[in-house]
């Protein structure tokens, strides 16, 4: 994932990174300032062993609903995401278990290519 906008903000590991007031500031993710700081914000990165996404809190279709956070990943030219849930679900672990799910989902998605691939030369 490549994050040249500097301004958005990045968890690694345990860890946020982000801008305030123009300087580096630091969090835990699962502590209550961070559950605090996912109240003010609409989008961060995620990088880990299992995977990188881009997080953003979306409201739900209908206009109605509460505000929940999906999971974006773009590789090879597709889009996968996934549902993470509201603010109180962005623990740690389910964010790496997520980040395991979508790189699952583009691992299949070249299986998948690579198996039609073998059909298709197969019928020629």
């Amino acid at each position: 994932m490549r994050n040249d906008d500097h301004s958005t903000p990045v968890v690694q590991g345990e860890t946020l990174i982000y801008l305030s007031d123009g300087q580096d500031s630091r969090l835990t993710v699962g502590t209550p300032a961070w559950y605090a700081w996912l109240g003010t914000t609409t989008r961060f990165a995620f990088r880990s062993p299992f995977g990188t996404f881009t997080a953003r809190k979306e409201c739900a279709g209908n206009k109605h609903g509460d505000w929940y956070w999906r999971a974006y990943r773009k590789r090879g030219g597709k889009l996968y995401r996934a549902y993470l849930g509201q603010s109180a679900a962005l623990t740690s672990l389910h964010l790496n278990a997520i980040a395991a799910k979508l790189s699952a989902q583009y691992e299949m998605s070249l299986k998948d290519s690579v198996r039609l691939g073998s059909v298709y030369s197969a019928k020629r």
